[in-house]
């Protein structure tokens, strides 16, 4: 079943409401192509010592609408992931404020990137909470197993795109200076996965520390949120060829030779 297909079914009954829709008395109503429509209950079980909503319902239920907007041009082989969201609360809401609407849409598309936002409204239409996400289609997960790791590369990127570079993706915290968007032709820029502020003042590229900055972006690594995304970075490479972009001019020594040895350990 494709995406949209999962999604019908859900609304019509065939298939169940995922557990977190009796949690969060929220539900998915409508899905449409590129299209999904939430309502919610805002309950006295969701509020804070404040007395309002909690504010991380109003953003999961933004997320849960814009990840199913994404999800209903998804094809049947194939899920998703969520790479970011981002979330702006403009209005309190209490168990008062009565059912809310959560309407998301598809802004944009590509092969594995979707971008999405949405808008969550009162019963009298007024804004209590707007917000995008970015979601990239992946393998679904029990057709992993089938996959053969494909090839991960690193490369600088000023150096000049090539056919094989498969997905490219950015993975310093910075932008490249003096690199414009059009040149880099950058399919995803994971800001998430690359090291701390902190982490990248100590090293600084003193050669001497590379094994102990490599220990502490190895630990790094296994937290929220680099983990999710290197989790992202996996699900690609049982699909297709990955190419890790860096700005740094020591080619030997950076975050992105650091981060390959790290995912070559774990995708075997």
């Amino acid at each position: 079943m494709t995406g949209k297909e999962i999604l019908q079914a859900i609304i019509d009954g065939r298939l169940p409401h995922p557990p977190i829709s009796e949690t969060l008395t929220f539900w998915l109503v409508e899905i449409g192509d590129g299209f999904a429509a939430f309502e919610g209950e805002p309950g006295d079980h969701l509020l804070n010592p404040m007395g309002t909503a909690h504010g991380g319902w109003a953003m999961t239920l933004v997320d849960s609408a814009t990840g199913c907007a994404g999800y209903s041009l998804v094809p049947a082989d194939a899920g998703f992931r969520t790479v970011e969201t981002k979330v702006n609360l403009s209005r309190s809401i209490t168990s008062d404020t009565g059912r809310v609407r959560a309407d998301a849409h598809v802004v944009s598309q590509t092969r594995q990137i979707i971008s999405t936002e949405a808008r969550l409204t009162s019963r009298e239409g007024r804004v209590l909470a707007h917000g995008t996400s970015t979601l990239m289609v992946v393998p679904r997960a029990n057709d992993r197993g089938k996959m053969t790791r494909q090839k991960l590369r690193i490369k600088r990127v000023y150096q000049p795109p090539e056919a094989e570079d498969g997905v490219r993706v950015l993975v310093d915290r910075l932008w490249p200076r003096g690199l414009s968007r059009e040149r880099a032709h950058i399919d995803l820029w994971l800001k998430e996965i690359a090291p701390s502020h902190t982490l990248r003042r100590r090293f600084h590229g003193d050669p001497e520390h590379w094994e102990d900055f490599k220990t502490a972006y190895y630990a790094e690594l296994e937290e929220a949120p680099a983990q999710s995304a290197a989790g992202v970075l996996l699900d690609r490479l049982t699909n297709e060829a990955v190419t890790l972009l860096f700005a740094a001019r020591d080619e030997t020594r950076n975050n992105a030779v650091a981060l390959k040895e790290w995912l070559d350990k774990r995708a075997g």
